[in-house]
């Protein structure tokens, strides 16, 4: 028996990151689905529901996390792994991403290597459900938890 194609949605306005993400998806036998902006990201996984979006935060139009609302909204996308991919480190976006459904936070720069292993990793939630999907990483990096004091 055949095992069925992941489809994966890259959605970055950087094209060449596209380009170099989308080359080494299909490298490793995903179908790889690609949008350079919020409006065709939405319509692209409505149209054909991807088994895992990796969503940059700044996107012309409409970004990144109105682009993770309006997909968790929608009956066909709400399950689909969705990962923000930025090269902002604030802890108050990242925290905003996971509030809105996000699946992990992937900072940039990144290696291809390691966000390989990872998407993976992110395609074997697919069916888990929100809240163990989150399970899969702990999503904050350790010194973001390192900062906040127990009391």
């Amino acid at each position: 028996m055949k095992a069925e194609i992941k489809k994966i949605l890259v959605v970055d306005d950087e094209k060449d990151l596209v380009e170099l993400l989308e080359w080494n998806l299909r490298r490793k036998g995903y179908q790889v689905m690609v949008a350079y902006d919020g409006e065709g990201a939405i319509s692209m996984a409505k149209e054909n529901v991807p088994d895992l979006i990796l969503l940059d935060f700044m996107l012309p139009g409409i970004d990144g996390m109105n682009v993770l609302s309006q997909l968790h909204k929608h009956d066909m996308t709400r399950n689909v792994p969705i990962v923000m991919i930025t090269a902002r480190r604030e802890s108050a976006l990242i925290f905003e991403a996971i509030k809105r459904g996000a699946t992990d936070v992937m900072h940039k720069p990144f290696s291809v290597k390691e966000l390989m292993c990872w998407v993976e990793r992110w395609l074997s939630a697919v069916g888990l459900g929100p809240v163990n999907r989150h399970a899969l990483r702990p999503t904050l990096p350790l010194s973001y938890v390192m900062a906040v004091k127990p009391s």
